[in-house]
Parts: C-alpha cells; sequence; structure tokens
C-alpha cells in the first residue's frame, strides 16, 4: 500500500509533523533556499520555529502535488514504515482497524526496545500511521490507542526507573524482566484484542436491528403524514367555500355602493383633466426657460476654458519665471564669488585664511568597529538578510524593509551615490557601513571652501563614506567631481527632502535621491549586527526594468543609472513591484525638480492597485 499525505487534514497533518525535530524539518528548506525563499520572508531558515515549518509544508503538500517537501518527507516514511515491516500489517484478512493499530504500536514499541530506547525513531502514533495508509479511523478508537501507547509507555518508563533504581542487578535479570513485562502486556493486548472482537460481533447486531426498527419507523412515518396530508386537504376545502360564501355576500353589498363611486370619479375626471390642461401650458413656459439657462450656461462654459487656457498659459509663465530667478541666482553666486577672488587679488586678503581663522574648512570621523567577531557573509542571500536585520534596528518599516534592503545594495553593488535626504537618513549610512564592513560609516563635514578631494581619497579604515553639508558649501562642485572618479563609496546626507529643491537636475548625474521620511517610521535603537562581506558583488544578465519617469527629466546618464539599479534591485528581492518604483526613484525625482502635478498624472496613470494610489497620492501631499 502506498503512503498519502494529500488527503490529510491540517490539524492531522500538524501532528504528524510535531513528531519529528526542527533540524529534521528544515533539511529540504535548507537545501531549495531560492525556493522557499518568499515563505522564510528573509530570515534564517536553522532559526525557524515548528509554529512556522508546519504552514509552510501544509501549503506545500497541500497546494502543490510533487513538491519538494513532499518528496522529502514521503520517501522517508516509506523506508521506515519498511524497516519496522507495518505495510506486511496491512496485507492481513479480516484485520479490523483497532487490531491493526495494536499491531503497529507493538511494532513501533519493539524496534525502539531493540535499540536499547534511543531516539532514532520518531514518535509517530499508531493512528497517524493509519490515516497515511488512508484507513479511517474515528475519534473513538483514536482515544482507545493512545490510552494503549500510554500505558504502554509508563511502564516501559517504570522497567526503566525500576532497573536504574536496581542497577545492582545483572543485566540478564532485567532483560528477563522485561521480557517477562513485555509477555504480560502481549499477553493482556491479546485479551484486549479477544475482548474487541466480541463488542465487534454485538455492535455489528445491534447495529442491524437498529437498522430494521429505523426502516419500520420510517415506513409508520409515512403512512402518518399521508394520513395527516388527506385531514389537511379535507379542512382546507371546507375553508374555502366558507370564504367564498362570505365574499360573494361581500361584493353583492358593494355593487350598490359602486354605482355611487363611479358618478363621483367621473367627477373627478373632468376636474383632473382641466388641471392637467393648465399645468400643460406651464410647462411648456418653463422649458421656454429651460433652454434660455442651457444657452447661457454654454457660455459661461465657454468662457470658463478660455480663463482655464490662460491660467495655465500663467502657471507655465510664473515656472519659466522660477527657473530664470534660479539660473539668475546661480550666476549672481558665481559672480560674488569672482569678485572675492579679485577682491582678495588686488586687496591682499586671503578668503581661505579668512576662514580659517574663524574654524575647521573640513571634519574627518572614521567609524567605530561593532563587533569583535563579525558574521562572515557568504553570499547575496546572507547579505540581504544580514541588510534586512540592520534596517529594522534603525527604525525602517517592517513592509519596506525587503525593498530598501535590495535597493541599497544593488547602488553599492553598482558605485552609485545615493542622496539621504530626511529623518535616519545617517542611521540607514550606518546600517550599510556596518553589513558591509562592520564599522560605522566615517563621517565627513564641509564647512566651507575647501578642496576635500585629498580627504576623501585617503580615506582607507572603511570604504563607505557618509558626507553632510556638501551642497551647502563653496567646494561642491569639486566633491562630486572626485566622488564620480573615487573608489570608496559615498552618501550625501541632508537633514530635509525640502533642501533638494533648489538643487540642479545635474546633481543627479552624480547622485540619486533617496526620502527617507517614505520608509521610516520609529526611532532607531542602533542595537546593530556587525558582518563582513568579501565576496564579489556583480549582476549578470538581468532583465531590464521599466522607470516611471518622463522623457527628458534627467540626462540619459541619470536615466540608466535608474534603470540599472531597479534591474538589479529586482533580481536581489525576486520581484518587480511597479510600487516601490515610485518610492525609491520616481517619487523623490519628481518632487526635488518641483515636477508634483506631472507626479500625480503618472501615479494616476500607473498600473497599481487603488490602496497603493492612495498611499503614493498621500505621501505627495493629497489628503483624501
Amino acid at each position: 500500500m502506498d503512503i498519502s499525505l494529500h488527503h490529510l487534514t491540517k490539524d492531522e497533518l500538524y501532528e504528524l509533523l510535531d513528531s519529528f525535530s526542527e533540524s529534521f524539518l528544515s533539511q529540504p528548506l535548507a537545501k531549495n533556499p531560492d525556493h522557499f525563499a518568499q515563505a522564510t520572508k528573509g530570515f534564517r531558515i536553522n532559526k525557524l520555529p515548528k509554529s512556522r515549518l508546519f504552514p509552510i509544508y501544509y501549503n506545500e503538500i497541500s497546494g502543490f502535488p510533487g513538491c519538494p517537501l513532499e518528496l522529502f518527507l514521503v520517501p522517508y516514511l516509506e523506508k521506515l514504515f519498511g524497516d519496522l515491516s507495518i505495510p506486511d500489517l496491512f496485507t492481513a484478512d479480516d484485520v479490523d482497524d483497532f487490531s491493526l493499530g495494536l499491531l503497529i504500536e507493538a511494532a513501533i514499541r519493539k524496534s525502539k526496545i531493540s535499540i536499547n530506547g534511543s531516539k532514532q525513531i520518531p514518535e509517530i502514533p499508531a493512528y497517524a500511521v493509519l490515516q497515511l495508509y488512508k484507513r479511517i479511523s474515528d475519534e473513538t478508537l483514536k482515544r482507545h490507542l493512545k490510552q494503549i501507547s500510554d500505558t504502554i509507555e509508563s511502564c516501559i518508563e517504570q522497567a526503566i526507573r525500576t532497573g536504574e533504581e536496581k542497577c545492582a542487578i545483572s543485566i540478564d535479570r532485567v532483560r528477563a524482566e522485561a521480557a517477562k513485562s513485555i509477555s504480560e502486556k502481549e499477553n493482556k493486548i491479546e485479551k484486549l484484542i479477544n475482548q474487541n472482537h466480541v463488542i465487534t460481533n454485538q455492535l455489528h447486531t445491534l447495529q442491524a436491528q437498529n437498522l430494521q426498527l429505523q426502516e419500520e419507523t420510517r415506513t409508520s412515518r409515512q403512512q402518518l403524514e399521508k394520513s395527516v396530508t388527506i385531514i389537511k386537504k379535507y379542512e382546507i376545502d371546507n375553508e374555502k367555500i366558507r370564504l367564498m360564501e362570505t365574499e360573494i355576500e361581500r361584493l353583492t353589498d358593494e355593487e350598490t355602493g359602486l354605482s355611487v363611486s363611479v358618478k363621483q370619479l367621473q367627477e373627478q375626471i373632468n376636474s383632473i383633466t382641466l388641471e392637467l390642461q393648465s399645468s400643460s401650458s406651464q410647462l411648456q413656459q418653463q422649458k421656454r426657460s429651460l433652454g434660455k439657462a442651457m444657452l447661457e450656461y454654454k457660455q459661461i462654459k465657454e468662457q470658463t476654458d478660455v480663463l482655464s487656457d490662460q491660467w495655465e498659459q500663467r502657471e507655465e509663465i510664473g515656472r519659466n519665471i522660477d527657473d530664470k530667478i534660479k539660473r539668475r541666482l546661480q550666476h549672481t553666486k558665481e559672480c560674488i564669488s569672482e569678485f572675492f577672488i579679485e577682491y582678495a587679488i588686488y586687496a591682499g586678503t586671503s578668503i581661505t585664511d579668512t576662514e580659517n581663522s574663524t574654524g575647521k574648512s573640513v571634519e574627518y570621523n572614521l567609524g567605530k568597529m561593532v563587533d569583535e567577531d563579525p558574521y562572515e557573509v557568504q553570499s547575496m542571500r546572507d547579505l540581504f538578510e544580514c541588510m534586512s536585520e540592520n534596517l529594522e534596528v534603525v527604525g525602517v518599516a517592517s513592509e519596506h524593509i525587503p525593498a530598501l534592503a535590495a535597493y541599497l545594495i544593488a547602488a553599492y553593488a553598482n558605485k552609485v551615490p545615493l542622496i539621504l535626504a530626511g529623518y535616519g537618513a545617517v542611521d540607514i549610512a550606518d546600517a550599510m557601513s556596518v553589513t558591509i564592513n562592520n564599522r560605522l560609516s566615517n563621517k565627513a563635514y564641509c564647512y566651507g571652501k575647501t578642496d576635500v578631494t585629498p580627504l576623501l581619497g585617503s580615506a582607507s579604515a572603511s570604504n563607505i563614506i557618509a558626507v553632510h553639508d556638501a551642497f551647502q558649501s563653496n567646494c561642491m562642485n569639486k566633491l562630486l567631481q572626485a566622488v564620480a572618479i573615487s573608489q570608496h563609496y559615498y552618501y550625501f546626507i541632508l537633514s530635509t527632502s525640502e533642501e533638494l529643491y533648489i538643487e540642479p537636475k545635474g546633481i543627479f548625474d552624480y547622485a540619486l535621491p533617496i526620502f527617507t521620511e517614505f520608509f521610516v517610521d520609529k526611532r532607531a535603537s542602533r542595537n546593530w549586527g556587525g558582518s563582513a562581506c568579501k565576496i564579489e558583488l556583480k549582476f549578470d544578465n538581468v532583465p531590464k526594468v521599466r522607470v516611471d519617469l518622463p522623457k527628458h527629466t534627467v540626462s540619459k546618464l541619470a536615466f540608466t543609472q535608474c534603470s540599472e539599479l531597479l534591474a538589479c534591485y529586482s533580481a536581489i528581492a525576486n520581484e518587480n513591484a511597479i510600487f516601490y518604483g515610485f518610492l525609491l526613484q520616481t517619487m523623490p525625482i519628481m518632487l526635488a525638480l518641483g515636477k508634483r502635478e506631472k507626479l500625480l498624472d503618472i501615479i494616476d496613470n500607473a498600473k497599481l492597485s487603488d490602496k497603493e494610489k492612495e498611499e503614493l497620492l498621500m505621501l505627495c501631499g493629497e489628503g483624501q
């Protein structure tokens, strides 16, 4: 007979799986980590408890015939039961389920005793074995088998305790006593089997008598129902005759009154006809008024459309004026810088000397080490899990952790710097550095017009550097050029996302923005889990992913970098989520460039669920 798992209920499968240890149940998941990546939700497989393993087995076995979990568990059970000669028990003739359950329990106990009571054989109940071989067992049989199993277990435990207390007794005597005890239990089991045969025969007799009584009762009930139907039909016919007589008398009385009512109704009809004629003239007058009102509405609508077009033109003019003002301010800054340079030449005063006299122009701090014995990253999956754990530490919302972790790894692997704008930006940079290098990120603070290229290029303790106030200093242009050719990896830190609104779009050729406020929902605990990543991070032949940015919003270089990062993100997270493409790229770039209205149109036309659109619109400031 073949073993089957598909007919088991959820509770029956859970009860069977509880017979095995977590390490045994985790073996097929560890051999197929990619297949079970979604089910394990980014955490280590060897740490999953039974409460997490049971639903995975049930969903796989009940939903996917021939899945890896079924191919792992069924052959193991067939070999185990074959070693115990259990399939041979099912071939015997005239053996009921109770007797078969006792024989299975005896075979399991006998095998465990023969190997000195070791835990090599799982504690699978006899009724669970019957269910695996598709033998129907009711709750009474299950309860009896469990009581017998508990009795045998209690006897064996008592025998073991007695043997331990009397350790001076020879091994031969212990075995003789154990054999005698087993013989007695087997006699008891044989007596129970005989009693069960007697009870079964009595039950069959009672069932036959019960069936005969039910048949007689059914026949009597049918005869009674026929009699009741005839009586009810007779009563209904008499009642109908009485009602018809009463109705005839009532109609006769009403006939006289109807003649009078007809005359009154005719008078009312004449009156209503006169009122309808009057109402008809009023309706014609109202139709003429409505036509005049419709003509006025059409004229007002045409005027409104003209005014709306003029308003859009004026808004466009306003935006052009705003762009010209920004360019004019930038030009003014450059002119002022040239003026100070010329003034320093002719007046003999150095601007740099003036700045240095008031304080430091650049401050550089090396990040501290986190763990003395960090975890050694072995694969991209390992790196993703470690990064996810550290993002949870810095307060990132649990539903956004996998997406943000995959995107940060993709940016680091492709050496694309990021602008982290908003609350928690420094913590996110530290989380990446702790995951890669087991130390906090190096910090560079820019205060004035200084060439920071030598300082940033000489960083050796860590290859991840968080630069503060880079866009507010006069060294921004030189700093961006140095970052573009540096061997290290950089984050530009801004306290708020609004600081990006005044920056030129060309800055995205050097670094792409992330608004941390979209992801962080609580304060950081900073209980880091240090790790060290020495593996090579590369992506081969990843499929292209659509970038939801209008044409010419950013340069070709910036657009290409956006496309590459989204493709690598999808490969790491094993998904192509349009929603996170908006959160990670489209929304920060469009909002920073002041294209909020265009962004709202893109969201409205995107292939997103209503709930996702509602969340994105809320982040754009569109309250419901």
